[in-house]
């Protein structure tokens, strides 16, 4: 791509009223370009300006005035065989996902992407944790917005299993990577899981939670994410009663790996540490080199082999940050020096549905280990967060924190003092559900995946999320409905005729 004109589209986050919030990232992008024989075309008419701070917004609606403005302002450029790189932050990254699933992601579409490359600067590609504090306490978090109050569909879509972000990445993942490639487009994520404890509140603790940005979970920005497809199948006896069903496994899907890249030092807002907002424009901005020079060698990439190449680049030096910033060290804040541990965590989102396609909302769900198969033998700390959808209360949210699971070898400071034991790892997994209603004449029957290496492996995506559909079987009581078989013309009245004090039986159909 050398010698070429890029043009450049921004697409910025959530609750944003001002283009101030791209800072200098553009101009100096344009300067860093030039020493990749690069030149980059970013006018004011590029960056994007969206309204996301309305209640009666949605992301699709942001998505189809996106097409339009691409179709008149950008129409010159698009007429004459060129495309657009696309730089987001936050938000932006759904958006633009949202607006090319609705506009060019069908095999059958016949128009050809205007867009070559997406790169997604801290996307919240599953949502973010901190949605659950409600509009009224995120519109005065600092690390958050920037200088308005949120949209409640745009929220609602950023609440963590919320429906929509699950079907879209659901169909991203089993798009079998077709939208890869020049005749589709080259996505790549870069983000950081640094804490600008600057940005702190004391009454939310969300915005200082490890393996994040302070706002965007690393595990929860990434698109290297996985889809499991379990079913319950009923036993019954020779009765045909039954009281427990197992789960099976039906599908397990990945994603097709696209390159991902932690960033040293970075948090997702703010001009001191912001992934975006802290880039200067001037050469003496060191901290700002590796994120430039990560956002050209993703523009620089042309073909799928120089795209692997960079998915082995950006793995390495994640890799590399992650050893690095695996103890913090805070020696300015507190009035003692306070170590922080930077393990990596997984996200793992359960949808509780039965075979109808009815969402099951109530239910107990417990994770087990080890050869007991339970729930004690998980090691402690296992599990530093779990959110149910307050809309979509059938999808629940657990964040476990990886490396505790796997086993961890003792962690020292500076000094080389313990400051975490080594931990065993754990080497079963499994998990059960206890749906409601449980009894009656329809109801669930509980499941069981019992412990096991394989579950273990399949759910632990180190940095990801694993998605996973669990689809109960509807049972009904055989007595729900009978027929009567009338003889000598008798038929019977009253109390004879009754059946308003029925019990339901335990022989179940399905």
């Amino acid at each position: 791509m050398s010698n070429k004109k890029v043009i450049t589209v921004f697409v910025h986050g959530w609750s944003v009223t001002n283009t101030e919030i791209y800072g200098e990232l553009p101009l100096r992008l344009v300067k860093t370009a030039k020493k990749y024989q690069l030149e980059i075309e970013i006018k004011e008419i590029f960056l994007g300006r969206y309204i996301s701070f309305q209640d009666e917004v949605t992301i699709d609606d942001i998505s189809v005035a996106f097409q339009a403005a691409i179709n008149e302002q950008l129409k010159p450029f698009i007429e004459a065989g060129e495309r657009f790189v696309c730089i987001t932050h936050s938000t932006g990254g759904p958006i633009v996902r949202n607006w090319w699933q609705r506009y060019y992601a069908s095999p059958s579409s016949k128009k050809r992407c205007p867009m070559s490359h997406l790169i997604m600067l801290a996307p919240a590609s599953f949502g973010s944790s901190l949605v659950r504090l409600g509009k009224r306490q995120l519109s005065r978090l600092k690390s958050w917005i920037e200088g308005s109050e949120p949209g409640t569909n745009v929220l609602n879509w950023l609440a963590l299993g919320s429906e929509q972000a699950w079907d879209l990445n659901k169909q991203w993942i089993r798009s079998n990577g077709r939208q890869i490639g020049k005749n589709g487009f080259f996505p790549f994520i870069l983000t950081g899981q640094t804490i600008d404890r600057s940005l702190y509140d004391f009454l939310n603790s969300y915005t200082g939670e490890m393996g994040s940005d302070g706002v965007i979970r690393v595990a929860s920005a990434n698109l290297n994410a996985r889809y499991i497809r379990l079913e319950q199948t009923p036993d019954p006896d020779e009765k045909g009663e039954c009281s427990f069903a197992l789960l099976e496994l039906i599908e397990t899907a990945d994603a097709a790996q696209i390159p991902f890249r932690i960033l040293k030092g970075k948090s997702h807002s703010g001009e001191t540490r912001g992934i975006m907002r802290s880039v200067k424009n001037n050469n003496s901005d060191k901290k700002s080199e590796q994120t430039l020079a990560a956002i050209i060698d993703c523009i620089c990439v042309t073909n799928k082999k120089e795209f692997n190449q960079l998915i082995k680049f950006f793995k390495q030096q994640t890799q590399k940050v992650q050893l690095q910033e695996k103890v913090e060290t805070e020696k300015n804040i507190f009035p003692e020096d306070t170590c922080f541990i930077h393990d990596t965590f997984t996200q793992v989102i359960f949808r509780v549905r039965d075979n109808e396609g009815r969402a099951v909302e109530d239910y107990d769900l417990i994770l087990t280990a080890g050869d007991a198969d339970d729930p004690n033998h998980l090691p402690q700390g296992f599990c530093v967060d779990r959110q149910r959808n307050p809309t979509n209360r059938e999808i629940l949210t657990y964040y476990l924190n990886n490396d505790v699971m796997r086993g961890s070898s003792a962690i020292t400071n500076e000094q080389g003092e313990v400051i975490r034991k080594q931990i065993e790892p754990t080497c079963k997994l499994g998990f059960k559900i206890f749906p409601r209603p449980d009894e009656g004449y329809v109801h669930y029957l509980p499941c069981h995946h019992e412990a096991s290496a394989d579950i273990l492996d399949a759910v632990l995506l180190p940095n990801a999320t694993v998605m996973i559909d669990v689809i109960l079987q509807r049972v009904v009581s055989s007595n729900l409905f009978g027929l009567y078989h009338v003889k000598n013309n008798k038929i019977p009245s009253g109390k004879h005729g009754s059946f308003r004090e029925q019990k339901p039986t335990k022989k179940i159909i399905f």
